[in-house]
């Protein structure tokens, strides 16, 4: 059947109809206030703030992935007219979300991984004097030191070379310009032996992978070591832009869980209460990333070409689970342009290892690690944990390439509507 655009409009921005029946959690201690704005998943009418123990839950039900919907910032977003953008500049935006957290926090911890999210928060604060008290940044030195030689090349087995041009670059140039910000790089693979896994393999990230998680680790160490002396202190995440797409000539940007699940957020911990702030993805300043959706559609009027690089929809009106349709390659080419447009300060011919194509438990940019000769014994206990969490998941859940799980089947937000990119008067097929 077809639509007249404003009904599809209306359809793909209507709040996904949840029927939670207690706001509380049942797979978490963490009071619902200390994580929702990270995202949150609701199955059969009940809170979940981690995904491993959602899909389990709908497993045991006999739910499919469909049954379960992942919300976002609904309340704050639906408030947000995002179809008339501000006429302020985003390096404006960007000042006043590092005003907002600064009035908001005693102590306030950048994650700087050398990215473009990450370096466009650190200019955010630097650039517009806005102390930031500490920045942080994990790399395996004692591991990548001597056994590689730094280059540009983007494959992704050279992700060791980013430290080289993206992370030291940076922070020597921090060292002079903010002089009173801490700098604290964390290295937490020196003495590498097996350890019993815990829970926080599924709950610190659906992204499984052991250096990963140890990353995150390290940068919990110096979390809680700090909020020994600065209770209200917060880490900055960088996250990333929204997700641009294409319904015929209308323009919409929504949000995949894949950008918080897969990071370090919220949780109540046994060490305690960890506070996460996303830079961009939150509701204390939704007009931010409105802001940077009219920036992309401004753009792609302005180079159609780009079209080609964003993913084209048709929608049902009960889908809520992700179909990407970019190739590995349009991905990449979507991922550089976005940053071009949306970071001022973002160098677009700066190294960026191509991270699109590696599982979630052995991502090929830690390819270096597993070629340790302790690796094995060092992983064993980590990926039996996995596979046993993994067991308690209906395959229909799984995405897999070869026949290895890569994934999980990932969710989005509603779809929020800025604008036509042409002034072509098709109408819309919804399937």
């Amino acid at each position: 059947m077809t639509l007249p655009a404003l009904n599809l409009i209306s359809i793909l921005s209507k709040d996904p109809s949840t029927q939670v029946q207690n706001l509380a959690p049942v797979d978490s201690k963490t009071p619902f206030d200390c994580f929702a704005h990270n995202g949150y998943y609701v199955v059969d009418g009940k809170v979940f703030q981690h995904k491993v123990y959602a899909m389990q839950e709908a497993t045991r039900k006999n739910l499919k992935p469909k049954d379960i919907t992942w919300v976002f910032n609904n309340d704050a977003y639906s408030k947000v007219d995002w179809k008339v953008p501000s006429g302020l500049s985003l390096t404006e935006w960007y000042r006043q979300r590092a005003l907002q957290l600064r009035a908001k926090y005693d102590y306030l911890i950048l994650a700087f991984s050398g990215g473009g999210d990450s370096t466009n928060v650190l200019d955010s604060f630097v650039l517009n004097n806005i102390h930031i008290d500490e920045v942080v940044s994990w790399w395996p030195r004692s591991n990548a030191a001597g056994n590689y030689r730094p280059s540009m090349d983007s494959n992704v087995e050279n992700f060791r070379s980013e430290y080289d041009y993206l992370v030291e670059p940076k922070l020597r140039w921090l060292e002079k310009v903010a002089p009173n910000t801490k700098i604290t790089i964390c290295d937490n693979l020196q003495d590498l032996q097996p350890e019993e896994p815990t829970d926080d393999v599924v709950e610190m990230t659906t992204n499984h992978c052991w250096t990963g998680i140890q990353r995150y680790r390290a940068i919990d160490d110096v979390y809680f070591e700090r909020q020994k002396t600065h209770k209200n202190c917060a880490i900055i995440m960088g996250v990333n832009p929204p997700v641009p797409v294409l319904v015929k000539r209308h323009f919409f940007v929504t949000f995949y869980e894949f950008g918080t699940n897969t990071q370090y957020s919220s949780d109540l911990t046994n060490r305690g209460l960890r506070n996460v702030e996303f830079f961009y993805w939150t509701p204390d300043m939704p007009q931010l990333v409105r802001e940077q959706a009219h920036a992309l559609l401004e753009n792609l009027r302005a180079n159609p070409q780009y079209a080609n690089i964003i993913s084209k929809r048709a929608i049902a009106p009960d889908a809520r689970t992700k179909v990407n349709d970019l190739n590995h390659q349009n991905a990449e080419l979507q991922r550089r342009w976005i940053k071009s447009v949306i970071y001022p300060s973002y160098d677009s011919h700066a190294l960026q290892i191509d991270k699109h194509k590696s599982p979630i438990h052995r991502p090929a940019w830690f390819s270096w690690f597993y070629d340790n000769p302790h690796a094995d014994e060092i992983l064993q206990p980590h990926f039996s944990a996995i596979t046993a969490h993994q067991n308690l998941i209906h395959p229909d859940f799984f995405v897999k390439r070869d026949h290895e799980i890569h994934n999980y089947v990932q969710y989005h937000s509603k779809f929020h509507y800025i604008g036509d990119w042409s002034d072509t008067t098709d109408q819309i097929t919804i399937t």
